[in-house]
């Protein structure tokens, strides 16, 4: 799947929060669904027990940190899938 965090999920955003970052906000455009969660390495879609688990890029959790830790950050388009 191609994600596009784009800068209204920048700007939108919420620091240190798996449900509110900007990745999460930019997936959840992508699977039309609320419940997405963002952990550097993986995006769960539904729920942690019951959803869906995609393996996320080392870029993604660079911007992570990068945005969690108050740096400027851009917009930026990563593929990802789901783990098998």
């Amino acid at each position: 799947m191609r994600v596009s965090v784009r800068q209204e999920h920048i700007d939108r955003g919420k620091r240190c929060s798996a449900t509110g970052c900007p990745v999460a906000l930019a997936i959840r455009d992508v699977v039309g669904t609320q419940n997405v969660a963002v952990v550097p390495n993986f995006a769960y879609v539904g729920t942690i027990f019951t959803g869906q688990r995609f393996d996320l890029p080392e870029e993604v959790s660079e911007f992570i940190f990068e945005f969690d830790t108050g740096e400027l950050v851009s917009p930026f388009e990563f593929d990802t899938e789901q783990e098998s």
